[in-house]
């Protein structure tokens, strides 16, 4: 199975799961459907992050201003 045939997503602490999965999968998936989550710290700092291949990982995001668990100023930090 190709791996940039497949997309993930979810929503809220889902969405969260689902940017780390595709940020560190050792291949590059073919996007993330990023609904009211965020880009956890540890993602971030996690050794090999952000190797040049997933400046291509297509992320279609969607928040709302109104959530309560995730602020949308911290989500959009982290992207």
């Amino acid at each position: 199975m190709r791996s940039s045939r497949v997309a993930i997503g979810g929503a809220s602490q889902g969405c969260c799961t689902a940017l780390d999965a595709a940020l560190t999968h050792p291949e590059l998936l073919g996007g993330v459907f990023a609904s009211f989550g965020q880009v956890y710290s540890a993602t971030m700092a996690c050794a090999g992050f952000n190797p040049p291949e997933r400046t291509s990982l297509k992320i279609f995001a969607f928040h709302g201003a109104g959530d309560r668990c995730i602020a949308v100023s911290l989500a959009m930090r982290t992207y």
